[in-house]
């Protein structure tokens, strides 16, 4: 294998269980035009579905598996990796780990397996479900960095896929401004994981600042963006690059109400770490509960669920804010047990001035 080869972007693409979707991942990875080298890190945590050997076969099927310059194999008791070149977009390399057991169940990092390979300027992400649609996507990005130092990250607007219909609703940032920070994102997060590329130096001072594996954070995703948000600049592009799956499995979108609140409240216990570690004042934090709580009292009824209501109403008493107009009858309705049917009335029929 060539030993001075030096890559501009590294690819973080973690997969268990997506055999129906890894194709179109790694497509859109395969169809990044760039002018730099970049290498696309892609970790299958051992998984039941076959997706090991989809994988394998792609590889099989593009990459240059014959040259001894490119190539470079290893296996181990833990997992077996393949390094390896695309066959047409010569900037484009592989790095697939085959983990031989789940590492996921027993809380055990994958970090060690990367360590020869994140020699980078630049990160960007995307899960084994999720996948790119626009060719000049890291292009775009690096450009932007290179140019803009007091920058550290950048994303663009999303295309959010709904399994069950197949049909795709695009995204762009919610009117957010083009440059966004710590403010915005305290607010409400609008950033598309899939979607980011950011400064690799600092992402390794954030791990080391915060420490994110010492809390039991629900996402990892915010709380970095959030670091981020206040550490540089942040810079949105308004367009749409890549796709986000929606599955009713994943925290965000979970259907359980327990999950739901849980999910809620890792948010919160984000919000709170981060704005006593910034040191906002009190008034800025009951701003920030207020309107997050609020948010809580719509998705409640949007979603019927009278736990998660409470759990939003618990916050604004503990910081002394006012209950709208719109929380009052989103509790009349929920301790009531309205049913589904006269809140969809509700919702088709009601006035958005809460």
């Amino acid at each position: 294998m060539e030993k001075n080869l030096k890559f501009m972007v590294r690819v973080s693409c973690m997969t268990y269980n997506h055999a129906p979707y890894i194709v179109d991942a790694m497509n859109g990875f395969t169809m990044q035009q760039t002018s730099f080298p970049f290498v696309c890190t892609i970790i299958d945590d051992a998984s039941t579905d076959g997706e090991q050997q989809v994988i394998q076969n792609y590889i099989e099927t593009n990459f240059s598996l014959s040259d001894d310059n490119t190539v470079y194999r290893k296996e181990t008791d833990d997992y077996q990796l393949v390094f390896a070149q695309h066959k047409e977009n010569c900037n484009c390399y592989f790095l697939v780990i085959y983990l031989k057991y789940n590492h996921f169940s027993i809380n055990k990092s994958k970090a060690p397996y990367l360590e020869e390979w994140t020699d980078t300027k630049y990160v960007a992400i995307c899960e084994g479900d999720d996948y790119w649609i626009h060719p000049g996507k890291l292009e775009m990005e690096v450009a932007f960095l290179e140019a803009n130092r007091d920058y550290g990250l950048c994303y663009t607007g999303i295309g959010v896929k709904n399994q069950k219909t197949g049909k795709v609703s695009k995204k762009t940032m919610y009117n957010y401004p083009s440059t966004i920070g710590f403010w915005e994102l305290l607010i409400t997060n609008r950033i598309g994981t899939l979607t980011v590329l950011y400064r690799k130096v600092l992402g390794n001072k954030y791990f080391e600042e915060i420490n994110p594996v010492s809390h039991n954070w629900k996402m990892g995703d915010y709380p970095m963006w959030l670091w981020f948000g206040m550490e540089s600049k942040i810079k949105r592009f308004d367009i749409v690059t890549s796709v986000y799956r929606i599955s009713s499995g994943s925290a965000s979108h979970a259907v359980d109400e327990n999950a739901q609140t849980d999910f809620l409240k890792s948010v919160m216990d984000i919000k709170l770490f981060f704005m006593d570690y910034y040191h906002l004042t009190e008034e800025k934090k009951r701003e920030i509960i207020k309107k997050f709580a609020n948010g809580i009292a719509k998705v409640a009824l949007l979603k019927n669920n009278r736990k998660m209501y409470e759990y939003g109403m618990i916050f604004k008493k503990e910081m002394s804010v006012d209950i709208t107009i719109f929380d009052k009858l989103c509790g009349f309705l929920l301790s009531h047990k309205w049913s589904r049917k006269v809140i969809e009335i509700y919702k088709k029929t009601r006035v958005d001035y809460f």
